[in-house]
């Protein structure tokens, strides 16, 4: 079982990745449908992967605050 916490963080991290490649996910909602969540046997932290990606946006990745929003 996964904490809460734990998604919270895996999840903003999947969004701050896409984000630096120049992308914003238009459709994450609070269900999380789009999320998909993973463990490396590697190093096993918890990790999300953003699916379902007809709904997304350019952004500058270059602008930091563009990345934060």
């Amino acid at each position: 079982r996964y904490q809460r916490s734990e998604i919270i963080r895996a999840i903003a991290d999947a969004v701050e990745r896409m984000a630096r490649q120049g992308f914003r996910h238009q459709d994450l909602d609070d269900k999380w449908r789009h999320v998909g969540l993973y463990r490396r046997a590697s190093d096993k932290k918890l990790r999300a992967v953003l699916i379902d990606l007809g709904m997304v946006k350019s952004v500058n990745k270059n602008d930091e605050q563009e990345v934060h929003d």
